[in-house]
């Protein structure tokens, strides 16, 4: 009777990894993709900027409440997580297609060297599963060079439901 139970409790986490929905965009032209994943990584080839966009994964209780507590930290790459904030994050709710919720935080690092690291962080909610997008760049005038690649991107950001990846296809990326 056991060895039935743990074969069905496979049997549903397997289906339940299966359903996983998938986040969809097309990634910002003026930057390059890292051949390390996960995270899809990527660099703007002209400024100090990054962008790396992780995967579905399931939570339990608020995604929102954890996300405005502690920006979700934890999920992020240790190489790329933030240090210390200059300010409180400014989180706003955004719409993304085919998300049940989503919400995108702005906020400063303090990096050491006396210059304000930007970041914009969103979360992408469908079900009880969640995905980010993170977005740094060391400095403002950085910033504001790759704001625009960025928001190209952010615009074309939707999540479908889940299925099995052919193989050699990028996770996430489309063309349209």
């Amino acid at each position: 009777m056991t060895h039935w139970l743990f074969g069905l409790a496979a049997l549903l986490a397997a289906a339940s990894a299966a359903a996983q929905p998938v986040l969809r965009y097309e990634p910002p032209k003026t930057f390059y993709r890292s051949a390390i994943a996960p995270p899809d990584d990527y660099s703007a080839k002209e400024f100090n900027a990054g962008l790396q966009v992780y995967p579905f994964r399931t939570f339990n209780g608020s995604i929102e409440e954890t996300f405005r507590r502690n920006l979700l930290r934890s999920w992020i790459e240790p190489r790329f997580q933030e240090g210390s904030l200059a300010a409180p994050a400014e989180i706003t709710a955004v719409k993304v297609a085919g998300a049940e919720a989503a919400f995108m935080a702005r906020f400063v690092e303090n990096i050491g060297t006396g210059l304000p690291r930007q970041h914009m962080r969103m979360v992408i909610v469908s079900g009880n599963a969640a995905a980010l997008v993170d977005a740094s760049a060391i400095s403002m005038e950085a910033w504001q060079h790759v704001l625009p690649a960025l928001n190209a991107m952010a615009a074309t950001l939707a999540v479908s439901a889940g299925a099995a990846r052919p193989k050699g296809k990028e996770p996430g990326a489309v063309k349209q």
